[in-house]
């Protein structure tokens, strides 16, 4: 039976002498990025349709995300919004139906514990039209940088 160790249980407790396990990856904080976007009606400045995106939270650079979230009123129609950032629509949160309240919680996409190499704009993009009435959304991004 042979025994593994981990990249950062090796640097600590393994290697002599031991070395510093980078920030973010034991002991840190957890930050937690806020926003909100409310729609207007049909026809208002604030309407969101196929293919728009509104700009959320930047994150830094070195930020590694623990988890995303997104709640939602009822939108009403076959309303589809994500959350991810340019070139990659659905990086922390995919598909996520707002035809209904309710709150999507990121599982398993591409941006799971990711370390972000630079500062990093998030959006939400719509594909698929959603109310045409006034509604909100609220999205949160757990993340760890220190």
């Amino acid at each position: 039976m042979a025994s593994y160790y981990g990249v950062n249980n090796t640097k600590q407790y393994v290697n002599i002498p031991s070395e510093k396990i980078p920030a973010g990856e034991q002991y840190g904080r957890i930050h937690i990025a806020y926003d909100e976007y409310t729609t207007a009606a049909t026809g208002g400045a604030s309407t969101i349709e196929t293919a728009d995106s509104i700009a959320v939270m930047k994150l830094p650079a070195g930020a590694r995300i623990i988890d995303a979230t997104m709640v939602h009123e009822d939108f009403g129609g076959s309303g589809v919004l994500e959350l991810g950032i340019t070139g990659d629509a659905d990086y922390l949160l995919a598909a996520v139906a707002v035809n209904a309240a309710g709150a999507a919680q990121m599982d398993g996409e591409a941006g799971n514990l990711v370390k972000l190499s630079s500062e990093t704009q998030f959006y939400v993009t719509c594909t698929n039209n959603t109310a045409t009435v006034s509604k909100k959304f609220q999205v949160t991004i757990s993340y760890v940088i220190d």
